[in-house]
């Protein structure tokens, strides 16, 4: 990989749509519709250098690696050079996917997505060629298998497959799911492939998603010749891998096969500058040290003491997740509304509160890690790591849900006393300053009789829930003794007939 190319750390360096002469005058007149007139430094960087790949179509373009700041804009650095490519298609046919690592972040860029191509659709009859409604799929298992599948391609009287979609959003699960199991998905004219997320998607590897996809694409063969290689179907597919952390290790973007890969970064050299860049510019970083008892206290204060309106917290578990936020619901404080987010919830339901978040109407929403890559949660004032994060790459995606598109925001990690100097260590690895700041008595004195009160309020529900589902197991032990009871007595019964 060569020397990577700088992207500007600073939000500041925005430029106007109309300077980044690449774009399309339909993709222009979508992203003001939008409500977006300029281009942060990442979308500005990296657009015109992915269309410029695509320049001539005898060649196959380079592949891209881009590591940048949480939320400075990663989505439409991707989506703009994508669907302008796809704006110039005649025809329907697969020609990009988007893998993303879990379903909620996969929903988001849907939508976002589908925000442009609605736009788009506005201006449809323009001379530039987009006269023709792009294709937009989401596979996130939201739907049976069955029911995506008629999304994707469509049986014909003749036995052929048409395909419907120009643009596929997934998970990497999914994915697999679908290359395994729906005949007629052809990958023949695929273009794109772009994984976001890329080091997590990287880490998992469900299904070994991308071993399948590259063993069902339509590979060159040799050629014997130089006319024979010059009259062949060039490969044309390109990879574009993103993330906050993303390493330029060559030993792990290897794993993708990257193509004469470009590395665009907000630093330079090493992977621990990465770490250093990859967070916000306005972001304000704290540590607390604070006995455990102390830590939801500390979470009310932030509401009521501290004035901030939209605290993210993030734990390391489901269940420390969903016993905060019973916890301070049951403190019963109409101005902290309190909800947990989780894997385990519904669709709709997950998709509710995230909702009510967004909008203000609750103050406080606790998750475990999964939401932290890559959410756009907007306006987040604070994030709160309840838990120690595990290491700095958690930490960054954390603390990255607040002070996103150059708005200002805090973070706060809450620690017991055993926990601060490897926290401080790992950061300082890192080169990066927390400050600590102290939680005084008297500062939450007032809320200590009404926490007390929920509190044992918590504790007798967890006691109430441990003896029902104790009285439950003794019951369907009771069922199942008598069950086999029967069945010797049914199988005596035979033997003496």
């Amino acid at each position: 990989m060569r020397r990577p190319v700088a992207i500007d750390n600073s939000l500041d360096a925005s430029v106007p749509i109309d300077s980044i002469d690449c774009l399309s005058e339909p993709i222009r007149s979508a992203l003001r519709s939008t409500g977006v007139e300029t281009l942060f430094p990442v979308q500005a960087t990296s657009v015109p250098l992915v269309l410029a790949s695509h320049r001539y179509s005898w060649t196959r373009p380079r592949d891209f690696a881009v590591c940048a700041a949480t939320g400075s804009g990663k989505t439409l650095a991707y989506l703009l050079p994508a669907l302008q490519l796809l704006a110039a298609c005649k025809t329907v046919a697969l020609r990009c996917i988007i893998v993303l690592p879990v379903r909620d972040l996969a929903m988001q860029v849907h939508q976002v997505c589908l925000r442009l191509l609605a736009a788009l659709s506005e201006g449809a009859a323009d001379s530039d060629g987009c006269r023709r409604q792009i294709r937009c799929q989401l596979l996130v298992g939201e739907r049976s298998l069955e029911k995506e599948r008629h999304q994707l391609v469509r049986l014909m009287s003749d036995g052929s497959y048409r395909p419907l979609a120009d643009l596929v959003i997934c998970t990497p699960g999914r994915l697999a799911d679908h290359l395994l199991n729906c005949p007629g998905l052809s990958l023949a004219r695929l273009r794109m492939l772009i994984i976001d997320e890329a080091d997590r998607v990287m880490a998992e590897q469900k299904q070994d998603w991308f071993g399948l996809l590259e063993r069902l694409l339509d590979k060159p063969m040799p050629h014997p010749s130089i006319h024979s290689w010059l009259h062949a179907k060039p490969p044309h597919l390109q990879k574009l891998l993103l993330s906050a952390t993303l390493t330029h290790n060559p030993e792990l973007l290897q794993r993708f096969r990257l193509h004469n890969p470009l590395l665009l970064t907000a630093t330079a050299e090493s992977d621990k500058e990465l770490e250093v860049s990859a967070a916000p510019g306005r972001l304000s970083e704290f540590f607390v040290q604070l006995k455990p008892s102390q830590k939801p206290l500390f979470v009310i204060h932030l509401v009521l003491g501290l004035g901030r309106s939209r605290v993210l917290c993030f734990t390391n578990s489901r269940e420390s997740a969903h016993r905060l936020a019973s916890l301070i619901t049951l403190f019963a404080d109409p101005r902290v509304t309190c909800e947990a987010v989780s894997a385990r919830l519904p669709v709709p339901k997950r998709a509710r509160i995230l909702r009510r978040f967004s909008t203000g109407q609750l103050s406080v929403l606790v998750c475990s890690d999964s939401m932290a890559r890559g959410m756009d949660l907007p306006s987040v004032d604070a994030v709160v790591c309840y838990d120690r994060p595990a290491s700095l790459r958690t930490y960054v995606h954390r603390a990255g849900r607040t002070a996103r598109a150059g708005r200002a925001g805090a973070a706060y990690t809450l620690l017991e006393r055993r926990e601060v100097l490897h926290f401080r260590r790992m950061l300082s690895a890192g080169g990066r300053q927390v400050r600590e700041v102290r939680l005084h008595g008297s500062k939450t004195k007032r809320y200590e009789a009404r926490y007390q009160t929920a509190l044992n309020r918590l504790h007798e529900e967890q006691k109430a829930g441990e003896s029902a589902s104790e009285d439950q197991s003794k019951d369907q032990n009771k069922k199942t003794s008598m069950k086999k009871r029967k069945t010797k007595e049914d199988k005596s019964k035979e033997v003496d007939d």
